[in-house]
């Protein structure tokens, strides 16, 4: 089974000036965990996920998350301040896993396995996003289809 088969075509998307604030307003108000982020010319120049809002305000949280007794949170207060100052641009990553409508859904499955992500954006020839493909989009499909048929 190929990508488009279970990609969403419905994208939302930010410009690289969009601030931190309304980035972070549609990641949690949408739930979704992968905003691209578009040049001038709608082709897609990195990526922010709600990873890199979580580290800048924590550059380690999986350590505070460990031993929450010893870290300053008024430190923490004071970094949110900061980071509302910023925008796309200053945290997308640059660097990120895609596919295309025509590729394997298995390899859209592998690339989100072995990078840790949960959807990752759909690019045609061109490197312009024609959509989304989530992790749970692909078991959906791909168990549906072969349970259906073992049964």
């Amino acid at each position: 089974m190929i990508v488009k088969k279970a990609m969403s075509k419905k994208i939302t998307s930010v410009h690289p000036e969009t601030s931190i604030y309304e980035i972070a307003k549609i990641l949690f108000d949408r739930n979704i965990r992968c905003l691209p982020v578009l040049g001038d010319d709608n082709k897609i120049i990195g990526i922010i996920r709600d990873e890199n809002i979580f580290q800048q305000l924590y550059p380690n949280y999986h350590e505070y998350i460990v031993d929450i007794s010893s870290h300053n949170y008024n430190e923490i207060e004071h970094k949110m301040k900061e980071i509302a100052k910023k925008k796309a641009k200053d945290i997308m990553s640059k660097t990120f896993s895609y596919v295309h409508p025509e590729d394997p859904m298995i390899k859209a499955l592998s690339l989100m396995i072995v990078h840790g992500e949960r959807q990752i954006p759909v690019l045609d020839e061109n490197k312009k996003i024609v959509g989304i493909v989530a992790k749970g989009d692909i078991f959906d499909k791909l168990f549906k289809t072969y349970l259906k048929n073992a049964t």
